[in-house]
């Protein structure tokens, strides 16, 4: 080949190159600009997330409540369910003074279940079955919190406060989410601590970046008028730094991946299950605890339901639920009998606004705990 041919081979490569550079990157500002839109419309009209700021980026845990935060929890239908944190993180009654420490305490460790998600903190199981016992609730569950969280809290908790009673929530989802490096969120990517297998056994892995979505002030633009201005002010402040940030971090955990750069999330859950409780069984022992475990969600099979009764009791509180629908029931099944009966719904005629357990479904499962709590033996 020739040497001027060389040059106009190399000229024609580099315009194709950089077509297809300027090409890409208008296709990515168009679907960037097109998310952007859908959350501004999703933050307008209301959609499901929090008045105010009440979690903030954690290095350990992904994301955790802000010490003494106060807002509202969105439901579709009408007002915001009050939600206050007290100077330690637990979820309290929004009208509730400082906590009085009376005890028995009772320390409470799960996802939007033990939380009490669109339910007020003084209807949610922890808090009644810390009231039915004349004691106080440590409420430290969390919406999309996993079974990792769930063992960084028992392990920070449990000998800052001597607990009398630790009440370890089990779920399927639970476990699925120790088993992801992202959790669900309404918006933008929510990195949290996962668990990792390789030849030496399970190792437990920070989130794989930080936390953005927390740090920027989405929740200013709920209450703003649907302005030109307003909305360059939330693509410039808010969603264009989320979503190049998200995106960037996202493509650099999916190259470390293929690369095997990062480490494997553990892929079999049985050992994940059975680190994380009997870790916290062992905790309990050694600070005079009582743990028991309350199993929320489609029950796990006889192996696995074993494997946790070696750790500590089991309160079968999905089950309870069930019974006291149709006595029949011996599985949860989202059946419309269970819906009416659990969900949360608002309006005129009713619709189902959201599917956790409503404050009857809380006194059920209340119960339940309270029944193991006097029937079995202390360990």
């Amino acid at each position: 080949m020739k040497r001027g041919g060389r040059f106009r081979w190399l000229r024609t490569g580099a315009s194709w190159s950089l077509v297809f550079a300027l090409g890409s990157l208008g296709a990515y500002g168009v679907w960037t600009f097109q998310r952007a839109h859908r959350l501004y419309g999703f933050l307008k009209d209301g959609g499901r997330g929090w008045t105010q700021r009440v979690y903030k980026p954690d290095g350990d845990l992904g994301f955790a409540p802000v010490p003494g935060a106060v807002g509202g929890d969105m439901l579709p239908g009408g007002p915001p369910i009050p939600t206050r944190f007290d100077q330690h993180g637990f979820r309290v009654p929004i009208s509730e003074g400082p906590s009085a420490g009376r005890r028995p305490l009772v320390l409470a460790l799960g996802d939007s279940f033990t939380y009490g998600a669109a339910c007020l903190a003084e209807d949610a199981f922890p808090h009644l079955v810390a009231r039915a016992l004349g004691g106080t609730a440590l409420n430290a569950g969390s919406p999309s919190y996993g079974l990792s969280q769930v063992l960084i809290l028992a392990r920070r908790l449990i000998p800052r406060h001597a607990p009398d009673i630790v009440l370890v929530q089990y779920s399927g989802l639970l476990v699925a989410r120790a088993q992801a490096r992202y959790t669900h969120s309404f918006f933008g990517v929510m990195p949290t601590p996962f668990f990792a297998a390789d030849g030496a056994g399970l190792r437990l892995q920070p989130p794989p970046f930080g936390n953005r979505v927390l740090d920027l002030p989405l929740t200013e633009f709920r209450n703003t008028p649907r302005t030109v201005s307003d909305y360059a002010s939330f693509l410039r402040r808010a969603a264009l730094p989320l979503f190049v940030h998200d995106d960037a971090a996202v493509a650099y955990v999916q190259a470390g991946q293929r690369l095997r750069l990062l480490p494997a999330v553990a892929a079999d859950p049985e050992p994940v299950i059975r680190h994380v409780y009997s870790e916290i069984a062992e905790l309990c022992r050694e600070h005079g605890a009582r743990m028991l475990i309350v199993l929320l969600g489609r029950p796990p099979g006889a192996e696995r339901r074993l494997e946790l009764q070696r750790h500590a009791a089991a309160v079968d509180a999905e089950l309870a639920l069930c019974r006291a629908v149709d006595a029949g029931c011996e599985v949860p099944v989202l059946s419309e009998a269970y819906l009416w009966a659990y969900g949360h719904f608002r309006g005129s005629p009713p619709r189902l606004v959201d599917s956790h357990p409503n404050p009857r479904a809380h006194a059920v499962i209340a119960e339940e705990v309270l029944k193991t709590i006097g029937s079995s033996p202390a360990r």
